[in-house]
């Protein structure tokens, strides 16, 4: 992601075929980047594609407590 990141590149990430995800694996994908470039950018820059309800949930938790972090 990084790399798309540098080349002003959008990300899609596409969870077909998983169930879920760890709250520890969120942050790997959503929130380091929160924390590094703000949540702002993160919803410009980067779409789901197949994410089930479960997945969004922890989506969103990483989302908010990443968003708390940077203030």
């Amino acid at each position: 992601m990084e790399k798309a990141f540098v080349k002003g590149e959008k990300v899609t990430l596409d969870f077909e075929g998983i169930e879920g995800i760890t709250q520890s694996f969120g942050d790997e994908i959503i929130g380091i980047f929160i924390r590094l470039k703000g949540k702002d950018f993160i919803k410009e820059n980067v779409s789901l594609k197949n994410a089930n309800n479960n997945i969004r949930i922890i989506l969103n938790i990483v989302t908010k407590y990443s968003s708390k972090a940077v203030a």
